[in-house]
């Protein structure tokens, strides 16, 4: 871990209200105490600017994911994020009184935010308290990995998910408990005096911290209901779900062939949004969104063409048998083709008595058809004795053929 690495700013961003931490390492922790050069009790904002220079582009940096996380202590305030591509821009931006960005609810939630991976960029936080920053550079990033595999899943089995009845009946039994959540969400904001509902929507509009203070603050009393009154929600989800069921038993699941073709592509579109935005470089995600399609398409072709450029591009490389191999390789054709030879001979197409007037022993080649040996044990000793290979009888014949090449060039 490395603290306080603040280096000296730029003109724009000159302490105490403004410090630049460049971030170079790949695993790192910041502290940043609250600024106590204002009279106050908190004191003024600061301006902290968390600057990546970002990496080459490379593919195996296809799920690389730089972030920081910022820890507050408990009940503190929510700091105001500024993103700018460097720090001057950074520091306009957090100037700027009418400059609203929104961020992801997870990001804020969680105080979770990403940097470019390949690109200069920098993060601004203004607040007027203390914290930490841990910042991580994940190669590769584990949610990356599992959206790009969930997606190629789509994809492929979504033929075959658009048709199992459990998926249809999981899905309308978890729209059925959306929708009464949404329902009771919609009879709550009915009841609501109208004083507190455009105060709501001013607050969601002029500041984003004061947004992102309200969503805290309503994940809060969710995480509560759900911690300490749990038997009621459990309850209410039972009684969703077992009415949802009932409609959808009887209704039954989708039949129509083209209704069950929505479902497949809309499956499949899913799928492709999964891996598109499971990964850091577009045209890489798009590479693997056309061999996906591909595959798809053509899925007993493709593998034998790959192949088959394979073996044009890249052949492999021969080895040459050894003289044991050789040997039972002959054996192994030998047998092959004395039994295409019987086979040959009990077919119609061979004219038997044509054939026995050509042998002069007859009686063994009936013993032949019959599964014996198409040889003697004498013509094979015969055979294993004259046709020995002397080393030398070899070398000496190299040497002669070299010794009459080397004549007829000359001449």
């Amino acid at each position: 871990m490395v603290s306080n690495p603040v280096v000296a700013g730029q003109a724009l961003c000159t302490p105490p209200a403004c410090v630049q931490v460049n971030l170079s390492l790949n695993l790192m922790q910041v502290m940043v105490t609250a600024r106590n050069d204002t009279a106050g009790p908190d004191g003024a904002a600061k301006l902290c600017i968390l600057c990546y220079p970002g990496v080459a582009r490379r593919w195996f940096r296809l799920w690389l994911h730089p972030k920081m996380k910022i820890n507050l202590p408990e009940g503190d305030p929510l700091p105001d994020i500024f993103y700018g591509s460097n720090v001057s821009e950074v520091v306009e931006r957090s100037r700027s009184a009418g400059y609203l960005r929104w961020p992801s609810l997870w990001g804020q939630l969680h105080q979770q935010y990403a940097f470019e991976p390949f690109n200069a960029s920098c993060i601004g936080v203004k607040s007027t308290r203390g914290y930490t920053i841990d910042f991580a550079v994940k190669n590769p990033e584990l949610w990356f990995l599992v959206y790009t595999g969930i997606g190629l899943l789509l994809f492929f089995f979504a033929p075959y998910w658009s048709r199992n009845k459990f998926l249809h009946y999981g899905t309308g039994v978890s729209v059925g408990v959306l929708g009464s959540v949404l329902i009771a969400l919609f009879i709550v904001n009915r009841f609501l005096p109208q004083k507190v509902k455009t105060l709501g929507s001013v607050l969601l509009v002029i500041s984003t911290s004061a947004s992102m203070f309200l969503l805290q603050h309503v994940t809060f009393y969710i995480n509560d209901i759900f911690l300490n009154h749990w038997q009621a929600v459990l309850g209410y989800v039972l009684v969703a779900s077992v009415l949802s069921f009932a409609v959808m038993y009887r209704y039954g699941p989708v039949t129509n062939p083209r209704t069950l073709d929505l479902v497949r592509w809309s499956l499949q579109v899913l799928g492709l949004v999964l891996v598109y935005h499971g990964s850091q470089i577009p045209e890489m995600a798009v590479v693997i969104m056309v061999t996906a399609f591909l595959l798809y398409l053509f899925p007993s072709g493709f593998f034998p063409w790959l192949r088959k450029q394979r073996m044009i591009y890249f052949p492999p490389r021969r080895r040459l048998l050894t003289k044991e191999e050789f040997y039972q390789e002959g054996l192994v054709e030998t047998e092959k083709a004395l039994q295409e030879l019987r086979e040959f001979c009990r077919s119609p197409q061979c004219n038997a008595w044509k054939t026995v007037s050509r042998l002069n022993t007859s009686n063994r080649f009936g013993r032949f058809m019959e599964g014996e040996e198409h040889i003697t044990e004498a013509e094979s000793f015969e055979h294993e004795t004259t046709c020995e290979i002397n080393p030398r009888d070899v070398e000496d014949s190299d040497s002669s053929e070299s010794e009459l090449s080397f004549r007829m060039n000359t001449r």
